[in-house]
C-alpha cells in the first residue's frame, strides 16, 4: 500500500529536540523500564540500512514552516523547493 502524502491523515510534527527517556507503564509489580526512544530509532534506522534507502539529496515530500525549512537547511544545504512553499 503507497502513502498519499497529500490525502494521509499523518501529522508531521518537526522535532528538533531529543527525544526524552521515559518509563513505560506495566504492570503494578513489574519495575517500569526506562524507554531511550531515540536510541531505539538509531538503532532501527542503522539496521535497516535507511541512509541508504532514503535519497537524502531530494527535499521532503511534506510541507514545512519556514523555521523547519531553516533547521533542515543549516544541517543538508537542501533548500526550499518553489513547489512545497
Amino acid at each position: 500500500m503507497e502513502l498519499s502524502w497529500e490525502r494521509s491523515p499523518l501529522t508531521i510534527e518537526f522535532v528538533r529536540d531529543r527525544i526524552p527517556v521515559f518509563p513505560l507503564p506495566l504492570e503494578p509489580s513489574d519495575c517500569e523500564p526506562q524507554i531511550d526512544l531515540k536510541a531505539l530509532l538509531d538503532r532501527v534506522y542503522e539496521e535497516a540500512a535507511l541512509d541508504l534507502a532514503i535519497d537524502y539529496t531530494c527535499p521532503p515530500r511534506v510541507k514545512l514552516k519556514d523555521e523547519d525549512w531553516d533547521w533542515v537547511r543549516s544541517r543538508s544545504g537542501l533548500s526550499q523547493p518553489s513547489i512545497l512553499q
